[in-house]
């Protein structure tokens, strides 16, 4: 993992610039294609790249045994919501654990019901990370933290716009699939990506950190950068923001969201 230290808006600006500069394209049989860099940022620079699930729970979760426990969570929501969800069965959904699994399962059935879970506050082993370099330094810095500095991360999977995988070794999925899901997911330019490996011996995949793959340092792909930004920037920085129309009501569009923009445009609270 790359980490660099910015010490304040312009400086922080320029090293987005520099990262779209050097892994904004890539060539592909004499062409030059767009690489597209997903973000995120984080109040804490000093915390892991952690899921909502590995911070809930330290069980070993599956593909396979995550996708058993939320479909038995669904009549409960169903029930709640009075609308059917309209899921695969558990019996279609092992079918797709039938043959070995290479990679995460592309076009997997629940992908959109785990969206749907996360989303709503269910612990997930998605990782979410957003388009706009802008709109992940805002969550890092939105909310009051006692932390030093806060962290935006850039993660650079394919820089030269392919990547290949070795079998039963640890990988980064980005799965992209167009999902029916909660406006906000667009608002937020959101994406997720999931870490995954190969059980040995069966035809399931459990869920491991990502820095699991971006020790390793590698240079061809799976890149992470880090960049901190003081704390006591964040006033200053917020207020960029303001100009760019990138606020807690702009992401979010709920009344709660309209509260603490207000909040924060009138309130100057104790860094």
């Amino acid at each position: 993992m790359k980490s660099k230290n910015v010490v304040s808006w312009e400086k922080f600006v320029a090293e987005v610039e520099e990262i779209k500069s050097e892994y904004g394209t890539h060539e592909i049989f004499g062409q030059q294609e767009k690489t597209v860099v997903p973000y995120r940022g984080q109040g804490d620079a000093s915390c892991h790249l952690n899921t909502t699930l590995e911070r809930y729970s330290e069980q070993t979760w599956t593909m396979c045994s995550y996708s058993h426990m939320t479909l038995g969570c669904a009549p409960k929501i169903e029930s709640y919501r009075d609308k059917n969800l309209k899921l695969p069965s558990r019996e279609e959904v092992d079918a797709q654990f039938a043959k070995p699994q290479d990679t995460f399962l592309r076009e997997f059935l629940l992908y959109e019901y785990w969206i749907y879970l996360r989303h709503h506050g269910f612990p997930s082993p998605l990782l979410d990370w957003t388009y706009s370099p802008y709109i992940a330094a805002y969550f890092a810095l939105a909310e009051k933290c006692d932390a030093e500095r806060a962290a935006v991360f850039a993660y650079i999977g394919k820089p030269s716009g392919g990547k290949y995988t070795i079998r039963g070794s640890p990988q980064i999925t980005v799965p992209r699939w167009n999902v029916h899901t909660h406006r906000r997911h667009y608002l937020q330019q959101c994406d997720y990506t999931v870490c995954t490996k190969l059980v040995e011996n069966k035809n399931d995949r459990s869920f491991i950190k990502h820095e699991a793959m971006f020790d390793e340092g590698r240079t061809d792909q799976d890149i992470l950068i880090k960049i901190t930004i003081p704390r006591s920037e964040r006033f200053a920085i917020l207020s960029h923001f303001r100009e760019m129309n990138i606020t807690e009501f702009s992401l979010f569009q709920t009344e709660e969201s309209l509260m603490k923009t207000l909040a924060l445009e009138e309130i100057a609270d104790v860094l």
